[in-house]
């Protein structure tokens, strides 16, 4: 199923897939990395010379995540797309996968069942970590506003605390597929926020018009809640490190921050599964 999922990114076309170089019936050949990876993201899809996480933030959110703090996040992920995805070879996309913590966490949970897992990402160094620590899911370069994927592949995509695009989700989902988002709820980090923020406001709440345009349907919304006592400077060091509060932070509060040497934090997630109509 691996050789017969993926598009090209210029001309949608089927693409064969080789050890070496995936190619296109109208020639457009992309070179497989030595890590095993495959960019297809063209140079015109870039806003910038370097989109997305940078290297020293990649390094940053494998450190904290290997720590464990997340690992509920991962177990709740799994535990919501056990009613959805099929017994065996189920194909999952996790759409804006980092350096692959949460996709090789569902590996160890589904190995045994044949999946087919997809990790794209549109910062390079991101996907090259991932293929560099794990070898089981495909890992791509690409953008979730034109994912390189056939239409209706999929039984899942996860999109953890990133960036959806939910007529591009829909598109490449089976019928009855799901979609399993992440996103921060109310008292996510509140304690690493009040360091940094003089005045906390909340997001608005999402409006649903958003994925239903796309065709999708909210099935379940649950929030998951918990506290981590104890952060080290490294972990804080780290976790400020692979967020956008880094850059959002005065400086007096990054260094206030980096002076400490533990805090308690509450980790406070929403997680909602849509289903494609």
């Amino acid at each position: 199923m691996y050789s017969q999922i993926y598009r090209c990114p210029l001309c949608q076309s089927l693409l064969q897939t080789q050890d070496k170089y995936w190619r296109c019936e109208q020639g457009h050949c992309f070179d497989v990395a030595r890590q095993g990876y495959v960019n297809l993201l063209p140079v015109q899809q870039k806003k910038s010379k370097q989109p997305g996480d940078s290297k020293e933030m990649v390094e940053a959110r494998y450190q904290f995540l290997s720590s464990g703090v997340y690992q509920p996040i991962a177990d709740a992920v799994w535990q919501a797309l056990l009613t959805w995805i099929p017994d065996e070879c189920a194909g999952i996309l996790d759409a804006g996968c980092g350096e692959g913590y949460y996709l090789n966490a569902l590996n160890n949970q589904l190995i045994d069942n044949n999946p087919v897992l997809v990790g794209l990402d549109i910062a390079k160094p991101a996907v090259h970590k991932a293929a560099v620590l794990y070898k089981q899911p495909q890992w791509i370069v690409g953008s979730n506003r034109g994912l390189p994927l056939i239409d209706a592949c999929l039984d899942a995509v996860i999109c953890m605390f990133g960036f959806p695009c939910f007529d591009e989700f829909a598109r490449v989902l089976k019928p009855a597929g799901v979609v399993v988002m992440v996103d921060p709820a109310e008292q996510h980090l509140i304690e690493l926020r009040r360091l940094i923020y003089p005045d906390i406001k909340q997001k608005p709440a999402v409006d649903p018009s958003v994925w239903e345009k796309a065709g999708l349907v909210s099935i379940t919304d649950t929030v998951l809640k918990y506290q981590q006592p104890g952060l080290s400077k490294q972990q804080l060091h780290n976790l400020m490190l692979m967020t956008p509060h880094f850059f959002r932070a005065p400086q007096g509060a990054r260094e206030k921050i980096e002076q400490l040497d533990t805090l308690d934090v509450t980790v406070n997630a929403c997680i909602r599964v849509l289903q494609k109509a």
